[in-house]
């Protein structure tokens, strides 16, 4: 305890400490001086005197020491100096948290405007390139174009106001670079919409996952077209398209989700299109494209009859007709039905307008599947050959003035592969179909299975730039150093990506082609399994093991093509190809790999024994 004192006092200023021994020194000298004038006393008086002053004074002198250093080791005296420094730093850090957040905010609305802004005056507005102005589009890839509310000059339109505006851009923004999650857990839009038609069908679809992306778009749409409606009914100075396009938009959204109930609204958004179509100064091949997907929508559906109904108005109109049977447009489906067993009018030759070839092309193709899946091999085979002799003709007269992958000549390119792949399409399912009503043999059913696979791999090479241009024939691009597996999995070439109006048709044919080229291989690869299967069941004195393995390695090969096509990486599908769809694949690659495998080691196994028979007889 002395020692905690006495270094507790040792921090106290010097100064202070010496001025108190000092002044207690120079009491005790004052004391020890005798006062001037004393009358003479007792000497023994005067040594007790001057003892007791010495020790009076001594004990001063003690006092004063004990006092000086108790004032030394006492407290500082300002107590609030801890507290008001802790106040500094929570102040301090209060001030760096608010730096940092108005930083933050500050940087992420100045991303969200720059990003809107580029949306709005780079994304959506018509990028300089072949087809992509509409006074000089003869193909029509401008004006089939998607559109988000903007016109020709791009963008969105300004009477919808700010918040349906930023709606718009991020529906596109969605759509384009994501939101996150790839899937959902459940398809909530299409369990939420029409419950009650859901019911009454049967149930059945939209119960599934869905990609985030195409549900946040649809949200932002839904947002979007609501204030639309509201501008309107205010008297807002819309466009007359504007409603239309995103209603196109929305429509187009809910298809690609899928579900019964997304079909649905998707069907009726483009019924409202189609409404505003019969008064929009846009002519006869807009009104065509709306009754293609109005068709296909709604055999999506099952309503085949009313199906069939929009594709014969989408055959009229992209022949140059009108479209306006009012009975039909009343109520496509009784009208329907009463034609339901009669086949459409077929036109006799392609027309004029590309536009026109493409819808019709399209809709021969959609009308050849549904006749076939709903057992109507004789129409669908009436269409597929009527189909095929238009659409040969048609990219033979194209192919005569295109040019080897010129840029310039995109549009005409793009236009000759479309119709070359719906040719592949229609070859593809007359081959199923003749194999249906055995009116063909394996033999030349697979030949024509192959055919249809080539011509889908020459439109694939073609759009990714591995080969020599649409007019050039598939067995050439099959003698292309490039391989299946590099064109399977190559991006689009710079002449279509670099176009607004090219970029987005380019990418689906690409995709298209690619799976068709898929499914046309992985048939030839069940036919080939069949004819081994057959070889393997003939009766003991007709078994040919050697065309039974022969034809076992056909099918595995077949199927190791068409999952190249299928884009396969890490075990898992390229972008457009279903799960169920690669799950069937995969799942007769693995068997014929098996059975190939068997073969091989059952051969092995022979080929001692037969060595050592062999050798006994000699």
């Amino acid at each position: 305890m002395h020692r905690l004192v006495l270094s507790t006092a040792r921090r106290r200023p010097r100064a202070h400490t010496g001025s108190v021994l000092s002044a207690a020194r120079r009491r005790q000298q004052l004391s020890q001086q005798a006062p001037p004038t004393r009358p003479p006393t007792n000497p023994q008086n005067t040594a007790s005197t001057s003892a007791s002053a010495s020790s009076s004074a001594d004990a001063d002198a003690a006092a004063a020491a004990a006092s000086a250093l108790a004032h030394a080791s006492a407290p500082p005296r300002n107590f609030a100096a801890p507290t008001l420094s802790t106040l500094a730093f929570f102040r301090r850090a209060a001030a760096f948290a608010l730096l940092g957040a108005a930083a933050l905010a500050g940087g992420t609305l100045a991303a969200f405007a720059g990003a809107h802004l580029w949306i709005e005056h780079r994304a959506l507005a018509p990028a300089p390139g072949p087809g992509d102005d509409p006074d000089d589009d003869i193909w029509g890839w401008a004006a089939a174009a998607e559109r988000w509310t903007g016109g020709p000059a791009g963008g969105t339109d300004p009477a919808l106001g700010a918040a349906a505006r930023t709606a718009v851009r991020a529906a596109w923004a969605a759509q384009h670079w994501g939101a996150g999650a790839s899937v959902l857990a459940t398809n909530a839009i299409a369990r939420s919409t029409q419950q009650q038609q859901q019911a009454s069908n049967g149930g059945g679809g939209g119960g599934g996952a869905i990609e985030a992306r195409l549900a946040h778009a649809h949200d932002f749409l839904n947002i979007a077209l609501a204030a639309a409606l509201e501008r309107e009914a205010a008297g807002a100075p819309l466009r007359p398209a504007t409603l239309p396009e995103l209603r196109a938009l929305h429509a187009a959204t809910l298809e690609r989700i899928g579900g019964r109930g997304a079909l649905y609204d998707a069907r009726a958004d483009y019924a409202a299109v189609w409404d505003a179509a019969l008064d929009a100064p846009r002519g006869p091949d807009a009104r065509a494209r709306v009754a293609l997907k109005l068709g296909d929508v709604s055999a999506r559906l099952g309503d085949g009859a009313e199906a069939v109904a929009w594709w014969a108005r989408a055959l009229d109109l992209s022949a140059g007709g009108d479209g306006d049977d009012d009975a039909a447009l009343d109520d496509p489906p009784a009208s329907a039905s009463a034609a339901a067993d009669e086949p459409l009018e077929l036109p006799a030759r392609l027309p004029d307008s590309p536009p026109a070839q493409r819808v019709l092309a399209a809709t021969l193709s959609s009308l050849s599947a549904h006749y076939a899946q709903a057992g109507r091999l004789q129409d669908a085979a009436a269409v597929q050959a009527h189909g095929l002799a238009l659409l040969r003709t048609a990219a033979a007269e194209a192919d005569a003035s295109a040019s080897a992958g010129a840029r310039a000549d995109a549009p005409r390119a793009l236009h000759t592969l479309f119709l070359q792949h719906r040719a592949a399409l229609l070859a593809l399912h007359a081959a199923e179909v003749a194999h249906a009503q055995r009116t063909a043999d394996a033999g030349s059913t697979r030949a024509q299975l192959e055919r249809a696979a080539a011509l889908s791999a020459h439109i694939a090479a073609c759009l990714a730039g591995g080969g020599g241009g649409p007019q050039s024939t598939p067995q050439q691009n099959q003698r292309q150093p490039q391989q299946k597996g590099t064109v399977a999995l190559a991006p689009l070439a710079d002449a279509f990506a670099a176009s607004g109006p090219l970029r987005a048709p380019a990418e689906s044919l690409l995709r298209d082609a690619r799976r068709t080229a898929m499914h046309a291989l992985t048939l030839c690869g069940v036919l080939y399994e069949s004819d081994a299967a057959a070889a393997a069941n003939k009766a003991a004195w007709r078994r040919d093991p050697r065309a039974a393995e022969s034809a076992r390695r056909e099918a595995l090969g077949c199927y190791e093509r068409a999952m190249v096509w299928a884009g396969a990486q890490d075990g898992r599908p390229g972008a457009g190809v279903l799960e169920g769809e690669w799950a069937a694949l995969s799942g007769r690659y693995a068997r014929a790999r098996d059975a190939v495998l068997e073969a091989e080691g059952a051969a092995l196994k022979e080929a001692p024994a037969a060595e050592t028979a062999g050798s006994k007889k000699a």
